[in-house]
């Protein structure tokens, strides 16, 4: 029974560690402005946010804040892609889109979208065929998050916080 019991406790050790956690590496502000932070600041859950204030919409299509992530996945042809997303506002009214960019039909491709709390909130996302969002030839991966408003906004100078982001990359 130990023996099992061992045995188990390395193989899922060992299933762990195939797993390889990337961050975003650039960061283009489409639309909105950045208050504070980097993109260190995305890097670990600890309050140290990457803080943006909506910009003026130009157009009734624009989005007051539009950024757009790039990383590079170490794995090619990744079979697993998990991404964990930390957020919070300090209004009310206000949804956040999260889209993958995919690289055989050139598009961006929505994987969620809900409200953003007041209070850190952490979505975490297990994306299907995710192998369609690395680039086949540099492993690069695009990220787009853009906020909108569903109605009138609790507060006039709003802004969003971002706190982690990150991908669990899984080759297997």
């Amino acid at each position: 029974m130990r023996k099992l019991t061992l045995l188990f406790a390395l193989a899922a050790s060992a299933v762990v560690a195939l797993a390889t956690v990337v961050f975003p590496q650039q960061l283009t502000v489409v639309r909105g402005q950045v208050v504070s932070g980097s993109l260190a600041s995305l890097f670990d859950s600890d309050d140290n946010r990457l803080v943006v204030k909506g910009g003026p919409k130009l157009s009734p299509y624009d989005t007051p804040v539009n950024l757009e992530f790039a990383t590079l996945c170490s794995t090619p042809n990744p079979q697993r892609l998990i991404l964990t997303l930390e957020t919070s506002t300090n209004a009310s009214g206000l949804v956040q889109y999260v889209d993958m960019f995919e690289w055989q039909t050139n598009t961006w491709v929505p994987l969620d979208q809900r409200e953003i709390t007041k209070t850190d909130s952490t979505l975490t996302l297990d994306i299907p065929t995710c192998w369609r969002f690395a680039k086949s030839d540099t492993g690069e991966m695009r990220l787009r998050y853009w906020v909108s408003h569903f109605g009138p906004i609790s507060q006039k100078s709003w802004t969003i916080g971002i706190d982690k982001m990150t991908w669990e990359v899984d080759p297997q």
